[in-house]
This record gives C-alpha cells, sequence and structure tokens, in this order.
C-alpha cells in the first residue's frame, strides 16, 4: 500500500523551502525514491484549503482575487482531475502533498480532506512543524504587515495560541497519533545537512543526495520596510469590506516592499491573559515536539519608529524611480493614440477628437497633440454651423 506524506506547516516554519525544494527535484524523487510530489503547483496549501473549507470566498487570499464561490467550486473541479490525473500517471508511487494553508482547516473539515485522501491511500502520515513562539510572533506580525492585512497595534495574535494546542490536537483526533509527527523548526534548520534534506530524513526516511541546493524563501523584510508598510495598511488596508481595496496604490506598496535597510526591531502588544494562556499551549507543544522554549513575557508598542537618514533616501529614490516609469510608459500611450487619432482625421473627425482628447490626458504637455486638437476643434465648429 502507497504513502502519502502530508506535511501541513504550519505558517513560518520553513514550509516554502520544502515545497520549493521537492517542486524543482520532482522528477528526482520519482526516478530515486518513486515519491510524487503533486505536480499541478509547488504550494498545495491554497487550494486544498479551498478545497475543503466551508467558506473559501470568505478567505483573505480569494477576497484580493475577487473569487466567489462558484469560482472557486469550478477552480476545484479542475483540481481534484489534476491530481487523480497525477496519482493515475505514478500507480505505484508514494505521494507527497505539502502546504501550510491546511493547518487552518477545522476538525470537521480535516475529516472530509481524510476521506479524499483515503480514497489514494490509508496510510496518511502528517508533519506538523512548532516554532519559538517569540520568533513566530515577530515573523507572523511581519509577513501580515506586508501582506496589507495588520498593523502593530492592532494585530490580534489569539489564533497563534491554536497552533500550539488545538490544530495538533485535531489532526491527531483525525488521523491518529501514530500517524501524527511534531517536529521542532529550530532543531531542523540548524542541522548540518540543510533544512528541508534534514526534514526528508526525519520524515520521510529519504537521504536526500548532497547535491541538491536547498531553495531558501521568504526574504525578511527590513525596519524602514515594516514600519512603512504598517503605515500603509492605516491609511488604505489591502481588504475593505471583503473586497480588494482599489484605492490602495500597488506603486507605494512595490516601493515599500523593495525598501532595504537595517534589519527589523520592534515590540508585539502581547496582553497578561494572552501570554498565559499561549504559555499553557506551548507547553502542550513542548511536549509533543520534546521542544524547550521560553516563557512568553507581556509587552506593549510604544508607537516609536526610528529610522536612519540613508533608509529615507532609498525609499524616496525608488519611488520617484517608479513614478517616472509610470509617467514615461503614460506618455508612450499618448503617442499611440495620438497616431490613432491621426489615421481617423479625414474619415471620423469627432472620433479622431475624441481620441486625442485622450492622448491629452495621458501627455498634457505634448504641443503636437495640442496643437492637433485646437485643430479639430476649428473644424468641428465649422461642420457644425
Amino acid at each position: 500500500m502507497r504513502t502519502i506524506y502530508l506535511h501541513v506547516g504550519p505558517y513560518k516554519t520553513g514550509s516554502s523551502s520544502i515545497q520549493k525544494t521537492f517542486f524543482k527535484h520532482r522528477k528526482l524523487l520519482i526516478e530515486k525514491f518513486n515519491l510524487l510530489y503533486l505536480g499541478y503547483h509547488y504550494d498545495h496549501g491554497p487550494s486544498f484549503r479551498n478545497l475543503f473549507h466551508s467558506e473559501p470566498e470568505k478567505l483573505h487570499n480569494n477576497e484580493l482575487r475577487g473569487l466567489s464561490k462558484e469560482s472557486i467550486e469550478i477552480e476545484n473541479k479542475r483540481l481534484k482531475k489534476a491530481i487523480s490525473d497525477d496519482i493515475k500517471n505514478h500507480p505505484d508511487s508514494d505521494i507527497i502533498i505539502s502546504g501550510e494553508h491546511i493547518s487552518d482547516l477545522s476538525y470537521n473539515e480535516l475529516l472530509n480532506l481524510k476521506t479524499f485522501l483515503s480514497t489514494y491511500s490509508k496510510d496518511i502520515r502528517i508533519a506538523y512543524l512548532f516554532r519559538d513562539p517569540y520568533n513566530l510572533i515577530k515573523s507572523d506580525l511581519q509577513e501580515a504587515i506586508k501582506n496589507g492585512r495588520a498593523t502593530i497595534s492592532d494585530w490580534d495574535f489569539d489564533y497563534i495560541i491554536r497552533r500550539y494546542e488545538e490544530t495538533p490536537n485535531d489532526f491527531i483526533s483525525v488521523f491518529g497519533e501514530a500517524a501524527c509527527k511534531f517536529y521542532n523548526f529550530e532543531s531542523l534548520i540548524s542541522s548540518n545537512v540543510g533544512f528541508v534534506k534534514e526534514f526528508a530524513k526525519e520524515f520521510i526516511s529519504i537521504n536526500l543526495p548532497e547535491s541538491i541546493n536547498e531553495i531558501t524563501a521568504n526574504r525578511s523584510s527590513s525596519n524602514a520596510s515594516f514600519y512603512f508598510m504598517n503605515c500603509l495598511n492605516k491609511v488604505q488596508p489591502s481588504v475593505v469590506n471583503g473586497q480588494k481595496n482599489k484605492k490602495r496604490s500597488m506603486v507605494l506598496q512595490k516601493s515599500i516592499r523593495n525598501l532595504k535597510g537595517n534589519k527589523i526591531n520592534f515590540q508585539a502588544q502581547l496582553s497578561n491573559d494572552f501570554t498565559q494562556r499561549l504559555n499553557k499551549a506551548v507547553k502542550h507543544a513542548c511536549f509533543l515536539s520534546n521542544a524547550n522554549y521560553d516563557k512568553v513575557e507581556v509587552s506593549s508598542y510604544d508607537g516609536k519608529i526610528e529610522f536612519e537618514e540613508y533608509e529615507l533616501v532609498n525609499f524616496i529614490s525608488d519611488l520617484n524611480t517608479q513614478l517616472i516609469e509610470i509617467e514615461n510608459e503614460k506618455k508612450s500611450k499618448a503617442d499611440d493614440i495620438r497616431d490613432v487619432a491621426i489615421s481617423y482625421e479625414s474619415t471620423d473627425l469627432e472620433l479622431a477628437y475624441k481620441l486625442m482628447k485622450i492622448a491629452k490626458d495621458l501627455k498634457p504637455d505634448g504641443p503636437f497633440i495640442s496643437k492637433k486638437l485646437d485643430e479639430y476643434h476649428i473644424k468641428i465648429k465649422k461642420i457644425q454651423s
């Protein structure tokens, strides 16, 4: 009987590195280890979450994409076919599925996931990674701010508690204690052979060749980028009332994300009630994974921000470059529309006039466009009189 290896993250525990490395070396995994890493995408998490979540249309990623429940159902049908075809083409292979979004699923949703996977194999094994809570809080908030979902002062970390106790317990209840393996992220990442190779050895019992270069994933934001994005999120969050915020400047967002500088330095807002509940859950995680994490202490965010002058200069420079590129693109489009307008001036003067007005809006300082616009205006007035 084949085995299904299901890696479920959760978030900020090196999932992208595992996924991208396995995906890049799918051929080697099949040929050397008879392991099928599903090939429709490197990250199986968002699609598997959509398949089994009770309200996928309310998820942040789907709101940003503007997906309705009906459009998600269409995607789900395509996904099931892609998975089925991939597995049918490798009838004797074990299967690897990896996606941190799977850890978002509730107990009942996990039951549905198990039913689905059981059609391919009853032998389902789970890999779940724990991370030091201080580092997780810092990394998680950084990601939430980078994606426009949070601000430092109002971000609620309660969901993190679930990752240390409720979620792993749900996996144990659904798949069985013997099927669930819990790992310490810090231990894996400190391995001499490399994080992904150590994970593959511990979870799947394979030794990946030394020649494989592991793919590191998410680049950490700079301190300036982190705080600038925090301010942008206060003014224009990425989602408003369940819809993508069209008023949010993509130019400004890109400039902020590209901003280089010192490492992030901030203090999260952690209440006494939260730290007590978190420490209780972390104690449970330490029991499951043999980890040894320090207690999380109460802390507050004072709202103070410090930048180096060069960080601000880099931000203004990058933003200025992008704005110039936009202006140049607008002028180029204006010239194209101007030429189309000229092609119509002898056959449809009114259309030529309308097109030239659009060109004028895009390139208000263009003397030739202004001259042509005046010329068309005079000719149309003569015709009308």
